[in-house]
């Protein structure tokens, strides 16, 4: 909570309340954890519905940190972001491995975070889910 305490501004969006930062990033740290619990039981759709949260997460973080309005479900914020975030986007899209697919939400999320030094490797989640094969 600290890391953020001067930075916490709300982002608006259309179809969501006033986020602060910090809870964007603490709702996906939890929410991984249903992602992992989903595909090691085999529930694949419970699995990827998660990835969906994660993933409108991540893009909150990004909306934070752009500071312009997003538009309804990160229309306007997508034209803005760079190239390679974008690439790594739509390949969380890839619904045949939801690990992988975690793993690239976690990769976005540590690099935007970066312009608060702000290491999301210190959560025990990320680095366990990291060094797994079958999570």
């Amino acid at each position: 909570d600290e890391k953020f305490s001067s930075l916490n501004r709300p982002v608006e969006d259309f179809w969501q309340k006033a986020v602060l930062l910090d809870d964007a990033v603490n709702e996906f740290l939890c929410l991984s954890f249903y992602v992992v619990k989903g595909s090691k039981r085999g529930e694949i759709t419970y699995a990827m519905k998660h990835l969906d949260y994660m993933r409108e997460m991540v893009l909150t973080v990004y909306a934070w940190l752009d500071g312009n309005n997003p538009g309804a479900h990160f229309k306007y914020l997508e034209k803005r972001l760079a190239d390679s975030v974008k690439e790594a986007l739509y390949r969380s899209y890839d619904n045949q491995d939801p690990k992988a697919s975690m793993l690239v939400l976690f990769d976005l999320l540590k690099d935007g975070l970066k312009r608060f030094d702000f290491d999301l490797n210190q959560f025990e989640i990320i680095q366990s889910i990291q060094q797994s094969d079958g999570y």
